[in-house]
C-alpha cells in the first residue's frame, strides 16, 4: 500500500501536458507538468524553448525563421551553429525525414557532451521550422529517460501557415512567469566558496598577468567529493590542497569548468583549501555580444590602461559571496585598484603591492574587477562615512574635479532614497579600451571609457532628455553609481536593477535641477517604451525572455521609472521612499528581487500591492486609453474605455479639463474597469479633456 500511494503521490509529476501556441499555431504534448515553455522569439523568429531543467541542457525547441535569413536552408543554419560553437561541434548527420506529416530534412550533431537532433521543412510562406530535441549524452543512453524525448516529434503539429510572425504582446501569465524565473534560479549548491586570498602579478608592458588564489571551501552537504568553478581567459596551472585530489578543466563557450575532485571527501561543515596557480600570457578578452552593442572589451592587460570588468580572472563559484582579499602587484609608480578598503601598499624592488579587502558576503553579479594605470586622483568622504574617491590619467584634473561633485550630488539624492551603502569606499575609474568603449559597475568600482569621461562644463541635463548625447559623460555617473545600491548593496536582477537606476537618474536630476528636469527623464522613458511598442514582441520585465529581443531596453531601462513614478504618485513622497528603503534594506537573497521590492513598499504604505506589481512588472504590454465627453448644464460626464487586449488595468489617471473661460480643473480619477464614467460639476462649459499627468501616465493617450 505505501507504494501505491507514493505511486499516486507522484503521478501528477509525469502526467503529459497538451501545449497550444497561438501565434504561429502549433501543437505539441510535453513529457510532464515538469516541462516549462519559455518563449525567446525576437525580430521575426520564433523562438520557443520547453526543458524541464534549469540550465536547459535537456530541451525541445521549435523554432521558425523567415526564408531570407536562412537563404541555404538547413546548410546555412549548419554554419551558424558551426561558428558559435566553434571546434565542440561536429556533425553526425543529415539525411531526409518526416515530420509532422511533412517530408523534412534530419539533422543531427554533437556539441561538446551534447546530442541535438533537428528536422527542418519550409511553411506555406517559405520560411524555415525546425522541430530541436537537445540532452547531454548521459540522457540518450538511458532508455527510460530517452523515452519521453523521442515521443516528442510525433505529438508536433505546425498550422503555422500566414500567421507565422510572432505577436508582439507576450501573453504569458504573471504565474507562467514565476514558474519560469523559479526554472532560472540558481541551484543549491553542494558547497559554498567562503573566502579568497588573491595574489595577481600584472606586466602591462608584456601583457601578462599571474594569478594565485587561496580559496577556501565549505561543505553544505555530506560526503563532498566535487568542486566545480568558473573561470574565463586565464589557464590553469596548478591546483593543490592539504589532501590528494585530482582537477581537470571542462572546456564550454561561455566559461571553463574547474572541477577539482577530492580523495577525502568533506563532512557537513567542514572546509578544504584550494591553492590555484593561473595565468595569461596575452590577457585580452573582446566581445562581440550586441545586446549592449557599444561594449567591444570587458579585459586587458595593455600599457597606459589595464582593467577587467567581466573575466573570471580568479575561480568563482555561481553564487560569488565570498569574502575577497586581493593583493595587486604592479610596476612603480602604477596605481592599482579593486573594491574593498585599501589595508596595504608597500613599494619595494621598482614595484608596488595594493592590498584591498572586502569581509562583507553578499551575492555579486559580476566578479570583482580591477584597474591599474598611472592614476592622479581626489577623493570626498561624506558624512555618511561613505568615501567617493575618482581616479584619471594626468591632464584630467579638472573632469576628475567634476565628478567628485557629481558623485555628491547623487549621493545626496541615493541615501535619502535608498538609505546608505553597506560598504565605504567606491572609486570611479577611468579606463581606456582597445576598441569600442565601456561603462560598468562592479563591487566597490565603477569603470567608464573616453566616451563617458568627457568635460562636463556647460552640460545643461534640466530638460531630463535622456536621449541627448551631451548628457551621457554626466547620466553615466548617476547610472554606474546606483548599481552600488541596487545591483550589489540590494542584490536586485539585472532586469529589475537597470530600470531602477534609470529613476534614480531622474531622482538625481531632480535634486541638480528641480521637478522640471524629473518629469522630463519620465516623459523620455514613457516615449522611448511607449513610442516604439510592436515591431517585434515584447516580454514583461521579470519574463527571462525580455532579454531576447530589440525590447529589451525600451522595456527593462525605461518602462520601470514610469511604474516607480506611478507609485510615486499614489504613495506620496514620505511613504514612497520609506518604502524604497526598506525594499533594499532586504538582502535575503533566496527571495526574489521583485517580491522584496513589493514587500518594502507594503510595508511602508501598509496595504496590499500585489496586484499593482503584477500587472506592471508580470505583464507585458501597457493599457490604451480613449476618452468621450458630455458636456451638461451644471458640468461634464467623461467616460474612460481601455481598449488593449486582455484584463483591464488599474491605473491612476488624472482627468484634465478645460472650461470655454479659459479655466483648467484636474480631477484624479483610478480605473479599474475596461469602461468608467466619471461626473464633475464645472464652472463653465468643457472644450476639451486631456488624460494625464502629461508625459508621465504609464499608458497609450489614442483620439475618443
Amino acid at each position: 500500500m505505501p507504494n501505491l500511494v507514493l505511486m499516486l503521490a507522484l503521478a501528477p509529476a509525469f502526467q503529459e501536458k497538451p501545449y497550444l501556441h497561438e501565434q504561429p499555431r502549433f501543437e505539441l504534448v510535453l513529457p510532464s507538468e515538469a516541462w516549462q515553455p519559455l518563449d525567446q522569439s525576437s525580430a521575426g523568429v520564433l523562438v520557443v524553448v520547453f526543458t524541464p531543467v534549469k540550465d536547459m541542457s535537456t530541451r525541445c525547441s521549435v523554432l521558425r525563421f523567415p526564408g531570407p535569413l536562412l537563404p541555404a536552408g538547413v546548410e546555412t543554419r549548419e554554419q551558424q551553429v558551426q561558428e558559435a560553437a566553434g571546434r565542440f561541434y561536429q556533425r553526425v548527420v543529415l539525411e531526409p525525414g518526416t515530420l509532422a506529416g511533412r517530408e523534412a530534412r534530419r539533422w543531427e550533431y554533437k556539441i561538446g557532451d551534447g546530442t541535438t537532433i533537428e528536422w527542418a521543412f519550409q511553411d506555406e510562406d517559405k520560411g524555415w521550422v525546425f522541430f530541436q530535441l537537445a540532452a547531454p549524452a548521459a540522457i540518450w543512453g538511458d532508455p527510460d529517460e530517452r523515452a519521453p524525448l523521442e515521443r516528442l516529434p510525433a505529438s508536433f503539429v505546425w498550422s503555422g501557415g500566414a500567421d507565422a510572425a510572432p505577436a508582439s504582446i507576450d501573453l504569458s501569465t504573471p504565474q507562467t512567469i514565476r514558474g519560469l524565473r523559479a526554472l532560472a534560479a540558481p541551484e543549491e549548491r553542494p558547497f559554498e566558496v567562503t573566502r579568497h586570498r588573491i595574489e595577481a602579478l600584472i606586466e602591462p608592458e608584456e601583457h601578462s598577468f599571474l594569478l594565485w588564489d587561496r580559496i577556501e571551501v565549505r561543505a553544505r552537504t555530506a560526503d563532498l567529493r566535487e568542486i566545480e568553478l568558473h573561470t574565463t581567459l586565464i589557464e590553469i596551472e596548478t591546483v593543490t590542497a592539504d589532501q590528494p585530489l585530482e582537477w581537470r578543466i571542462e572546456k564550454a563557450p561561455a566559461a571553463d569548468g574547474l572541477v577539482v575532485t577530492l580523495t577525502k571527501p568533506l563532512a557537513l561543515g567542514e572546509s578544504v583549501q584550494l591553492d590555484v596557480h593561473a595565468g595569461c600570457a596575452d590577457f585580452f578578452q573582446g566581445t562581440d555580444q550586441q545586446l549592449l552593442s557599444e561594449i567591444g572589451v570587458v579585459g586587458q592587460v595593455r600599457p597606459g590602461s589595464s582593467w577587467s570588468s567581466h573575466v573570471l580572472w580568479y575561480p568563482i563559484d555561481p553564487t560569488n559571496d565570498a569574502e575577497v582579499d586581493i593583493t595587486l602587484d604592479v610596476p612603480a609608480p602604477l596605481v592599482a585598484l579593486t573594491g574593498g578598503k585599501l589595508v596595504e601598499r608597500v613599494e619595494a624592488d621598482e614595484r608596488v603591492r595594493y592590498r584591498y579587502v572586502e569581509e562583507q558576503r553578499r551575492p555579486r553579479a559580476l566578479p570583482f574587477g580591477f584597474a591599474v594605470g598611472a592614476y592622479l586622483s581626489a577623493e570626498v568622504v561624506r558624512a555618511s562615512g561613505l568615501n567617493l574617491r575618482v581616479y584619471g590619467f594626468p591632464g584630467e584634473e579638472k573632469r576628475v574635479a567634476q565628478r567628485i561633485e557629481v558623485l555628491t550630488e547623487c549621493a545626496d539624492a541615493f541615501e535619502r532614497a535608498l538609505g546608505p551603502l553597506p560598504w565605504s569606499e567606491v572609486r570611479f575609474v577611468h579606463v581606456k579600451p582597445t576598441r569600442k568603449e565601456t561603462g560598468v559597475s562592479l563591487p566597490g568600482l565603477i569603470l567608464v571609457s573616453d566616451f563617458y569621461f568627457p568635460d562636463l562644463d556647460g552640460v545643461d541635463a534640466s530638460s531630463g532628455n535622456l536621449s541627448d548625447p551631451t548628457v551621457l559623460g554626466l547620466l553615466v555617473v548617476a547610472d554606474e553609481f546606483s548599481h552600488q545600491w541596487n545591483f550589489y548593496s540590494a542584490g536586485f536582477p539585472n532586469e529589475l536593477a537597470e530600470g531602477i537606476s534609470t529613476y534614480t537618474n531622474a531622482l538625481f536630476l531632480e535634486v541638480r535641477h528641480g521637478a522640471a528636469a524629473y518629469n522630463g527623464t519620465i516623459r523620455t522613458c514613457r516615449d522611448a517604451w511607449i513610442g516604439g511598442a510592436g515591431a517585434v514582441t515584447e516580454f514583461a520585465i521579470s519574463h527571462p525572455n525580455v532579454y531576447s529581443n530589440a525590447r529589451y531596453r525600451p522595456v527593462v531601462f525605461c518602462k520601470t521609472p514610469l511604474v516607480l513614478d506611478a507609485l510615486r504618485r499614489r504613495l506620496g513622497d514620505q511613504r514612497f521612499f520609506d518604502g524604497f528603503r526598506r525594499a533594499f534594506a532586504l538582502r535575503d537573497p533566496s527571495v526574489d528581487g521583485f517580491e522584496r521590492l513589493e514587500r518594502g513598499f507594503e510595508a511602508a504604505a501598509g496595504e496590499e500591492l500585489g496586484s499593482f506589481f503584477e500587472q506592471w512588472f508580470f505583464r507585458a504590454g501597457f493599457p490604451t486609453l480613449r476618452s468621450s465627453f458630455e458636456a451638461r448644464d451644471d458640468g461634464v460626464t467623461v467616460t474612460l474605455r481601455q481598449t488593449q487586449g486582455g484584463e483591464p488595468y488599474e491605473l491612476d489617471v488624472e482627468v484634465e479639463l478645460e472650461c470655454a473661460d479659459g479655466s483648467r480643473h484636474v480631477m484624479p480619477v483610478a480605473l479599474k474597469a475596461a469602461q468608467q464614467t466619471f461626473a464633475w460639476p464645472l464652472p463653465a462649459r468643457p472644450v476639451a479633456v486631456r488624460l494625464g499627468p502629461e508625459g508621465r501616465l504609464p499608458a497609450r493617450v489614442e483620439g475618443p
